[in-house]
């Protein structure tokens, strides 16, 4: 839920500064003596909100127009503006920092601020970045965990509640490394979702590696008949 409060707090920032330009312009074209604020940091607000919230965007469309169905790439590229949008809220909360006066920059309402949009960012980027270091082959991709349970013995994988994991498909001997997401899913009928950091849980399974081979080898086997 982390990404989600994130984007609020994007969304937020964004919606403040478009205001705020907004009355400013308009009140400079009523009276020339007052300052005319300029749209740069109003445009870097609403750029880094719109790149930061893509993911949830992208599900937005999917579900208002029946035929923008989320794919892949759809998710991975809305994973890098993600990744971006986190770039620019380091470049706003630089862009703040310098802007406030060295005498008020240890007060409580400054150093919140700072940390705040220190936090967001942090959120957004390890969350692309995870995505991106997992699914990284396009063999990579989801396990119906609670259906595969009903065939053969799962027993080391007691994070994986949901039924659904993400997982890393290797052809040699060994453990499987497996995502499990714990609230919120972007993407989720692509073979490759985004579930955002810190809602999810990582480890490796034997059992998992296991019975995706026995199935395998069940399904490609011929019928004797």
């Amino acid at each position: 839920m982390l990404y989600m409060l994130s984007c609020l707090v994007a969304m937020a920032v964004a919606t403040y500064h478009s205001t705020t330009t907004l009355f400013g312009q308009l009140a400079h074209i009523s009276d020339d003596s007052k300052p005319k604020p300029s749209m740069a940091v109003a445009m870097l607000t609403m750029a880094m909100a719109l790149c930061f919230m893509a993911p949830l965007l992208s599900l937005f469309l999917s579900i208002v127009k029946a035929d923008a169905a989320q794919t892949v790439e759809g998710v991975r590229g809305s994973v890098y503006l993600l990744l971006v949008g986190s770039l620019l809220v380091v470049a706003y909360a630089y862009l703040l920092f310098r802007r406030t006066p060295q005498d008020v920059r240890g007060q409580f309402w400054s150093v919140g601020r700072l940390l705040l949009l220190v936090g967001v960012a942090i959120v957004g980027g390890v969350s692309a970045c995870k995505h991106l270091t997992f699914f990284h082959s396009s063999k990579d991709g989801v396990a119906n965990v609670g259906f595969m349970r009903e065939l053969a013995q799962i027993n080391d994988m007691p994070n994986c509640q949901r039924g659904v994991a993400f997982v890393q498909y290797r052809e040699d001997e060994g453990p499987l490394t497996y995502r499990c997401p714990t609230t919120i899913m972007f993407g989720g009928l692509t073979s490759q979702p985004f579930a955002p950091w810190p809602d999810f849980e990582d480890g490796e399974s034997h059992d998992l590696a296991a019975a995706i081979k026995d199935i395998s080898s069940k399904a490609q086997k011929p019928d004797a008949s």
